[in-house]
């Protein structure tokens, strides 16, 4: 596999885990379901799906992905 294959298979990967992560969160926020994430020093911390559906709205803004 050439390097530039390698990479938009890479990409792409990325951006089906990035957008199923969207949509399993908006899922759990509708039904009201708490999602496991980690805090800023990598521990699992469980919150409600909506604070972290906003967080990754917020860090979506930057990174320009959960479109």
């Amino acid at each position: 596999m050439t390097e530039d294959k390698e990479k938009d298979l890479y990409d792409r990967v990325l951006e089906t885990i990035r957008q199923t992560q969207c949509e399993l969160y908006i899922r759990k926020a509708k039904l009201g379901e708490p999602v496991v994430i980690g805090d800023e020093q990598g521990r699992p911390i469980v919150v409600p799906a909506e604070v972290a559906l906003a967080r990754m709205d917020a860090r979506a803004k930057k990174d320009n992905f959960c479109a």
